[in-house]
């Protein structure tokens, strides 16, 4: 009765930790899978603030994120904030209407425009 008693309890204990490996397979694979989903996603930020990289345009300097140059990488910036940059004139497209940019500050959060048509003085309004 003993040995009867002793070997239900080795099946027990062989049984439980085969539960155990069946059950902490699933849990290997995510933290496994996890891990590789980070390292990859580690790799892509790296390769995409390399790519990404603060630029100048116009007068203009340290311009970055949500900015972005016709030239940049698809990855880069925002299309709906992409700037031409010509000698020292900044220009960004709204609709169909280019504008000149005469203030992009980060600190502040804002950034001004001009169209150029304005931009040298005279408004051409009547008088």
């Amino acid at each position: 009765m003993r040995h009867a008693q002793a070997q239900k309890a080795w099946d027990w204990e062989i049984g439980s930790v085969e539960e155990a490996i069946l059950m902490l397979l699933p849990l290997l694979f995510l933290l496994l899978s996890q891990a590789a989903v980070t390292a990859t996603g580690q790799q892509q930020q790296q390769w995409s603030q390399e790519a990404c990289a603060p630029f100048s345009c116009g007068l203009f300097h340290d311009i970055s994120h949500p900015f972005r140059r016709t030239t940049d990488p698809p990855q880069c910036g925002d299309r709906m904030y992409e700037l031409t940059c010509d000698g020292d004139k900044a220009t960004i497209s709204i609709g169909s209407t280019h504008y000149l940019i005469t203030q992009l500050s980060y600190k502040s959060g804002t950034i001004r425009l001009v169209d150029p048509k304005f931009a040298s003085g005279s408004c051409g309004l009547p008088s």
